[in-house]
């Protein structure tokens, strides 16, 4: 039983891996990457007993982001759920580890599509 719940994580890590799209020179890069997924985390998980931008039910074709600014540089961070036709709620560390996967690959921010989510 633990194992069926292993292997989608696996799957979802492997995913992540692979399909990145990074930004060219016109983006600003990060000013500090762990900065950077410290506030996706927070937005992903919630924090201190409140709701994170990124947590709940994304509607039919919806996005949901924030942004947070670090220095002269203001950052932009969305999800959307590319299923036309139905809501759905993206587990938390899903949420998280999709966009950190980003900040770890890309200097300058970037993209990648998995299982119906884009994540940028």
């Amino acid at each position: 039983m633990q194992l069926t719940a292993f292997l989608p994580f696996v799957a979802f890590l492997t995913a992540t891996e692979a399909a990145i799209s990074c930004n060219g020179a016109g983006s600003p890069s990060w000013d500090d990457r762990n900065d950077a997924k410290y506030h996706i985390g927070r937005a992903c998980r919630g924090y201190d007993g409140k709701k994170g931008a990124l947590q709940g039910v994304f509607p039919a074709n919806g996005i949901k982001g924030f942004c947070y600014q670090k220095t002269n540089i203001r950052y932009g961070i969305q999800i959307q759920n590319l299923n036309t036709r139905q809501s759905f709620n993206l587990d938390d560390n899903h949420c998280a580890e999709g966009l950190q996967a980003i900040v770890n690959a890309c200097q300058r921010g970037g993209s990648q599509t998995i299982a119906g989510w884009e994540y940028q």
